[in-house]
């Protein structure tokens, strides 16, 4: 009898576990068969229908990765490019280090001119494949239409711009302090830093620990320095702005890492400056 009642037992239990396998082959079978559909819908430019197809699977699957992938493409190819965001963030939860989704991500996102937030999908991207050549293209274009990030919006790097400016004896003419700064939001500005800025240690401001890195630089206002017409006077160069700026020129743009802002600058025909940029990176 207990054999009897132990084989029961076994047989009940194995026949839901034989549906569920059943179902299981079924519903991917069903779904590999929809995005047959769907993918040939789309080849006939029959987008609205082909939606449609991948609700359906969604509908089966709700975490299917590859519905979630295409209907966010298709979306993008549909130019809805803030409800793509929604399928691919999903899909990215699930698979956080797919390539072809943070592309398609990276994408969307720079056709919403969201260009600092694409950057940052193509630069995960590049930590997943650091010889991808493509993606760092995509990424460089963004580097331009980006804009820089003006520091009293955040708290990780603060900057400020001394420009010391003494005239050809040595002596001391002004000191200039910049009000305002920005920089590129992008890894290649902390790659900049930690390549050409001197680290001086660790310093608390506010309560929060912070690097403090600094960078030194001279160069004299002489006659041919600068090629603009206003900023010769009466036969002599002068120099006047508002800003100075930190970049890099390479084969094919100029990418700027930092920036900062004056109410004024002037400097005359053989005076000198020294800017010092000093920056602070948070720590975390």
């Amino acid at each position: 009898m207990k054999t009897n009642t132990c084989a029961g037992i076994f047989l009940m239990l194995s026949i839901p576990l034989i549906l569920l396998t059943c179902n299981t082959f079924a519903d991917e079978n069903t779904i590999e068969e929809l995005h047959k559909e769907s993918a040939i819908l789309v080849s006939q430019e029959r987008y609205e229908q082909a939606l449609g197809v991948l609700d359906q699977i969604l509908e089966i699957d709700s975490d299917n990765v590859k519905a979630l992938n295409h209907k966010g493409a298709l979306l993008v190819k549909m130019e809805n490019f803030q409800q793509s965001l929604e399928y691919f963030d999903k899909a990215i939860i699930i698979e956080p280090n797919h390539i072809k989704i943070l592309k398609n991500k990276a994408i969307a996102l720079s056709h919403l001119e969201q260009h600092a937030e694409a950057i940052a999908i193509y630069e995960k991207i590049l930590e997943l494949e650091p010889k991808n050549q493509l993606i760092e293209q995509q990424r460089n274009d963004l580097l331009l239409p980006v804009g820089l990030v003006k520091t009293e919006t955040q708290s990780k790097y603060l900057i400020h711009v001394t420009a010391v400016v003494s005239s050809s004896d040595g002596v001391l003419v002004s000191v200039y302090q910049n009000i305002a700064a920005d920089f590129l939001p992008s890894k290649l500005f902390d790659e900049y830093l930690d390549e050409y800025l001197v680290s001086e240690g660790i310093v608390m401001i506010d309560n929060k620990k912070y690097e403090k890195m600094t960078l030194s630089d001279k160069w004299v206002e002489e006659t041919g320095f600068f090629t603009c017409e206003y900023c010769v006077f009466n036969d002599k160069v002068i120099f006047y702005g508002d800003l100075l700026r930190i970049g890099m020129l390479t084969e094919i743009q100029v990418i700027h890492y930092m920036t900062g802002y004056f109410p004024a600058i002037v400097v005359n025909d053989s005076e000198s400056v020294v800017e010092t940029w000093n920056v602070f990176r948070q720590i975390d």
